[in-house]
């Protein structure tokens, strides 16, 4: 008995594999039975020689002929999704640049002024300067309680 539930383990994995299979030809179906139901109804009432040329020499090409279009059609597709990615990285990059700028600009003109405060008074004064700015700042701000 243990011998046999044994050997009837690999057929399990053989059974869910089969199970696994007939569930995705489950999914074709339809386009199945509508490819024969087709291939019947037009070509059916020719000779078996005349049907095999049909199929090996025109309709195979032309299924080969429109899967290798869809393929190069998506191609195409993913060549603008990363052209576009590209451009969305491009004008980051522009933005990024631009901000960088601005905050460049902007010391400068901090230094700039500064300059300008530093040359026009003392060492001395300038620190109360920035000190009473400093404070100044402090006392008009209203602490909440």
């Amino acid at each position: 008995m243990i011998l046999t539930i044994a050997g009837l383990a690999g057929e399990r994995i053989r059974w869910e594999e089969t199970v696994k299979d007939l569930e995705e030809r489950l999914g074709f179906l339809i386009g199945d039975c509508l490819i024969a139901a087709a291939f019947m109804s037009y070509i059916g009432p020719f000779l078996s020689n005349y049907r095999d040329e049909l199929v090996q020499k025109v309709w195979l090409a032309e299924v080969r002929f429109y899967v290798w279009l869809a393929e190069v059609q998506f191609y195409v597709w993913l060549a603008e999704v990363g052209f576009y990615v590209w451009l969305a990285e491009v004008r980051f990059y522009v933005w990024l640049a631009e901000v960088r700028f601005y905050v460049w600009l902007a010391e400068v003109r901090f230094y700039s002024r500064l300059k300008g405060v530093y040359d026009s008074i003392s060492l001395f004064e300038y620190d109360k300067y920035v000190c009473g700015r400093f404070n100044s700042l402090i006392s008009n701000y209203t602490y909440y309680n």
